[in-house]
């Protein structure tokens, strides 16, 4: 009797540390394609890379749904992942692209599902950060922007030494690009940022 509780208090202890292990990783930057689909799978998404650009301190991530056409930027939502790390840079950026044909209806339904999945990608990949709690402070500022649908909105917040933004542009139908994006960065990138030295910003 002593043996199985024995072996059932090892088995849990083993599964603890497995579940700790996997939620306190921190991937080395940038980010591969085997990250990404990692990521995607773990969410149970039905999303797949489509393209990546993979250099020595930076890479890029094309992501679609499997249902939409291969290869066809211009139809159904796109997703893009950037990653870079060189010496003491840390900086993700995951965003959403819309096509031109998506009503500002479309878009914002869509948003409402998409951006706390956002969050948790981008959170998830980067590390060290909770994707809940950031969200649930960002939804509290956003309740209170009643602009944010025509104006769109640009985000800053700080934690535990990483710095957020987040960037949804107006949904109006004659904005080209109509996107959400979620960057997070550590100080020496977002100096970088800060000097207009990234792309996609």
């Amino acid at each position: 009797m002593k043996k199985h509780i024995f072996i059932i208090i090892l088995f849990a202890l083993v599964l603890l540390f497995s579940s700790c292990t996997k939620a306190s990783e921190t991937y080395m930057f940038p980010i591969d394609g085997e990250i990404v689909e990692d990521v995607l799978r773990d969410k149970n998404l039905n999303w797949t890379v489509v393209d990546e650009e993979i250099k020595e301190y930076q890479s890029s991530f094309v992501i679609k749904d499997k249902k939409d056409a291969p290869g066809r930027l211009d139809t159904g939502i796109t997703a893009v992942i950037d990653s870079i790390g060189y010496e003491e840079e840390r900086y993700l950026t995951v965003q959403v692209m819309y096509p031109n044909d998506y009503s500002v209806e479309q878009i914002q339904e869509d948003q409402v599902q998409t951006l706390p999945l956002l969050f948790d990608i981008a959170s998830e990949i980067y590390g060290n950060v909770d994707s809940k709690a950031l969200y649930d402070v960002f939804a509290k500022d956003l309740d209170d922007n009643e602009n944010y649908k025509t104006k769109g909105v640009q985000w800053n917040h700080e934690v535990n030494g990483n710095h957020i933004l987040i960037k949804i542009t107006p949904s109006n139908n004659g904005i080209i690009h109509r996107k959400c994006a979620v960057f997070i960065m550590n100080d020496a990138s977002f100096k970088k940022y800060m000097d207009g030295l990234y792309l996609n910003q």
